[in-house]
């Protein structure tokens, strides 16, 4: 799930408002209406702790401090988005949501595609969602044609 920004505040804003001087660029993503408050790093992989989870997929989600006490020692992924906030699915929901599986139908569908690095942290508002919308359409067509 990837969310729009925040556009009344930065990175660096909520870092302070957590007692964090550091001047990350760009800006603060919605993860979804639970825990509104908690911070995640979504990033590439050439910087974890141990507490850091890792997809697979070369992308990586850091919640800990000790992630940011990497990032305030001057080790920065090369590619991140610092994300408010989760989303949550009870067992089997979001599996019946994407396949329109009863209690749910089409209306509360996903479109789903492929991780893409390059969409995923270089582009922003109707840009990203764009271009994750020609990567589903490209994944589902070629899905059909194998």
């Amino acid at each position: 799930v990837i969310n729009k920004p925040i556009v009344s505040v930065t990175n660096a804003d909520i870092l302070k408002r957590v007692n964090i001087e550091l001047d990350l660029p760009g800006e603060v993503h919605a993860g979804g209406p639970i825990n509104s408050t908690s911070l995640h790093f979504l990033h590439t992989p050439d910087v974890s702790t141990m507490e850091t989870q890792h997809s697979g997929t070369g992308l990586s989600v850091s919640s800990d401090m000790g992630f940011v006490s990497e990032l305030m020692a001057g080790n920065i992924p090369k590619q991140y988005r610092l994300i408010l906030g989760t989303c949550s699915w009870a067992p089997g929901q979001l599996e019946g949501e994407i396949s329109g599986q009863e209690p749910w139908n089409k209306e509360h569908s996903w479109l789903v595609a492929p991780a893409d690095h390059d969409v995923i942290f270089g582009l922003t508002g109707m840009d990203l969602w764009r271009a994750s919308v020609e990567l589903s359409a490209k994944s589902a067509v070629s899905d059909w044609m194998s």
